[in-house]
């Protein structure tokens, strides 16, 4: 499979949990401007949203789900800047622990339109008690709105502004693929808002192989 192609004013962002013996990553991206961004400059961005993503997940997780760390990589081109720092906190909801591919989904709009849908992130989290009265295919709207809260202020806070030379401009969606052909510059959309989903969603990626 050939590399995929360097994405100009651009940040990945990588956050790990691990609930008992499951591991979640959740993918992020964040555009800015100026740079490229050095080691401290994502550390000092990090710095800055480091509340809000812990909060969205010891806020809405069950108590055996533990944030572990968060990675920052540069794309700008293959020697980019990197930085990883250790998460603390577990969650703090009751109730029994989901399955892993158990998820919340947060619906991300951008301005282009494209064939496929639209990106989402996939976020294990919540608790047999935070599904609805009778229901387990829907998430109570209590626990539906702190999510939804919460992403948001996370959200808000990547839309950092200035920093040293570094101006943050916020989460954003990069599109590495056109008709699965690797784009020679991939398109990149600022996410202009998230919308935490009402149905019980499920990552089956996340199960890997049966019996393995």
């Amino acid at each position: 499979m050939p590399p995929l192609p360097v994405v100009p004013g651009v940040v990945k962002l990588v956050i790990e949990t691990v609930n008992f013996d499951s591991q979640a990553l959740n993918i992020h991206h964040v555009q800015y401007s100026g740079g490229p961004p050095s080691s401290s400059d994502l550390e000092a961005f990090h710095g800055t949203i480091l509340d809000s993503i812990e909060y969205v997940y010891t806020h809405n997780g069950i108590g055996s789900l533990d944030l572990v760390s968060a990675s920052y990589m540069d794309l700008s081109s293959d020697t980019g800047a990197t930085y990883e720092s250790a998460l603390s906190g577990s969650g703090s909801l009751e109730g029994d622990v989901l399955p892993m591919s158990s998820a919340v989904v947060v619906s991300h709009d951008i301005l282009r339109r494209y064939r496929g849908g639209h990106p989402r992130t996939y976020l294990a989290i919540g608790s047999s008690d935070t599904f609805e009265a009778d229901s387990t295919r829907v998430w109570q709207a209590s626990f539906l709105a702190n999510v939804q809260s919460d992403f948001e202020s996370f959200r808000t806070a990547t839309r950092a502004g200035v920093i040293g030379t570094i101006n943050w401009l916020g989460l954003c969606n990069v599109s590495y693929r056109s008709g699965g052909e690797l784009r020679v510059t991939p398109i990149v959309d600022l996410i202009t808002g998230s919308v935490a989903k009402t149905r019980v969603c499920t990552q089956r990626r996340r199960l890997g192989k049966v019996g393995g």
